[in-house]
């Protein structure tokens, strides 16, 4: 294990790494039963208190668990009762709790073996005789060292926790409100006071999660009365297991792997169904026909890393661990500046500046066409009106309201124009169309020079706005007070 790095697990007794034979919550005169040292009472009115333990009178019982480290040990009380406990044919040492991992469980005892070769053990513990009258045999837990791959670093980081509510957990066939997805509920001693669970047991109700750059991980799900079969599979190795129990003992150690390679991606999937128990919802662990919900709920997920800041490590731990990161590269604090690439900004000023300036003379352009219409509508007369009589003027187009002269006259938005009149008396008009007055053709040398000059002034205004609003800060290496990346 010299390329490993040692890290220590404890395993609670309601964990589903423990195997509890031959029931593993029953009557204690058939197997084993769920107890607290805290509620003598079940149901409890709440949570149940103090600490969880398994409880046996049965000669034959065992508990095993699998591993795959170094060193493990378990946490008991015999009352009374013989047993074997061994490691691979090797007899664990018993020692006094005080003073070890086992010291506070309420367990008198300490089972460990240590110094293992590096790979994949079993702990197994038999009872060969039945405790004395009045006295239980009791597994309060346990725990194993596990080898976690941190490229050399002498140090784990375990504090990258998943939530069950991480967006990057993926769950079929989804979540509620989709119908049989997985739900959510509350309780004290949770991550984050939640968890994620499933009661329809079926290999289609799964919670899947990739990751990257982690030497170890530990899955932590949360047990209620309606737990029960369920398997975990990691990089397609499927682990079948049972958290039966008649209590709510909320988050425990569901799952734990160590030696995984931090450069490749991993994949975790939960499944609210176990191969080896295809019946669970019709019959009792006893093979008792019976209906029940068969659930699972996950809390967690702990990515083991190695420690940032060791200097011997070529990683480093990231709060929000990226499946697509490389695992020697160090992710960025939010708050850091990042660079940003100017091809976007400046192709969208450049852009923008074009059709603005575009706009400006076609605007300049009409501005001036309808101003020299305008002019060409107020120096053109209309054909003269023919005369049908002494007195008598044929109207033109419509009888269009008489003419004032005045203000309105140049109004060009008026679409008629004033007859050429005449008083009684006065000479005739002939009947001719006169000829407009003669005016230069196309846009006036001033009106040109105009339009030029605006023009030179907005292709500055355009070429300054292509630059990007951060280039100027790029270019003197340092950040503005107020840039946050």
């Amino acid at each position: 294990m010299s390329a490993l790095t040692p890290y220590t697990l404890e395993l609670t007794a309601p964990s589903p790494i423990f195997d509890y034979r031959p029931h593993r919550d029953v009557d204690t005169s058939v197997g084993w039963n769920a107890s607290y040292t805290g509620s003598d009472a079940w149901p409890p009115a709440g949570f149940p208190q103090g600490t969880a333990y398994r409880r046996t009178h049965m000669n034959g019982a065992a508990v095993s668990f699998p591993f795959e480290g170094t060193a493990a040990y378990m946490c008991i009380s015999s009352g009374g009762a013989t047993y074997t406990a061994s490691v691979g044919g090797t007899d664990l040492d018993a020692t006094p709790a005080s003073g070890t991992s086992c010291e506070g469980t309420g367990s008198e005892t300490m089972l460990s073996t240590k110094g293992l070769t590096f790979g994949n053990h079993e702990a197994v513990l038999t009872l060969t005789s039945t405790p004395s009258d009045g006295n239980d045999f009791r597994v309060y837990g346990g725990g194993f060292t596990m080898g976690v791959n941190t490229n050399g670093s002498a140090a784990v980081n375990d504090r990258t926790i998943i939530d069950d509510q991480d967006d990057k957990w993926i769950t079929f066939p989804g979540r509620v409100p989709t119908p049989y997805g997985w739900d959510t509920s509350t309780a004290p001693g949770l991550s984050a006071n939640t968890k994620t669970f499933n009661c329809v047991y079926t290999t289609g109700s799964s919670a899947t999660y990739t990751f990257k750059n982690a030497g170890g991980i530990v899955l932590r799900g949360a047990i209620d009365r309606d737990s029960h079969a369920f398997s975990v599979e990691l990089d397609g190795e499927r682990h079948n297991l049972d958290a039966t129990s008649s209590w709510n003992d909320n988050s425990t150690v569901y799952f734990a792997k160590g030696n995984l390679d931090p450069g490749v991606i991993h994949k975790l999937v939960i499944t609210n169904y176990n191969s080896d128990r295809g019946d669970c919802t019709s019959v009792s662990d006893l093979g008792q026909a019976i209906g029940r919900f068969c659930c699972t709920a996950f809390d967690s997920l702990t990515l083991l890393e190695a420690a940032a800041g060791d200097p011997s490590s070529s990683s480093s731990s990231s709060t929000s661990p990226s499946s697509g990161s490389s695992p020697n590269e160090t992710s960025a604090p939010d708050n850091a500046p990042k660079a940003k690439s100017l091809a976007g900004p400046i192709a969208g000023g450049v852009i923008g500046g074009l059709l603005l300036l575009g706009i400006l003379l076609a605007g300049v352009f009409i501005f001036l066409r309808r101003r020299r219409t305008a002019d060409e509508h107020r120096d053109f007369h209309p054909p003269a009106l023919y005369d049908n009589g002494p007195g008598h003027v044929a109207p033109y187009r419509d009888e269009p309201a008489p003419w004032r002269a005045g203000p309105e006259s140049l109004s060009t938005t008026t679409a008629t124009y004033p007859p050429t009149t005449r008083t009684p008396g006065s000479e005739k008009a002939p009947n001719v169309m006169s000829a407009p007055e003669e005016r230069p053709s196309g846009i006036a040398h001033e009106d040109l020079e105009r339009v030029a000059a605006y023009v030179a002034s907005r292709l500055d205004i355009a070429a300054a706005s292509s630059r990007s609003p951060t280039s100027q800060w790029e270019e003197s290496g340092t950040a503005p007070p107020t840039y946050t990346g």
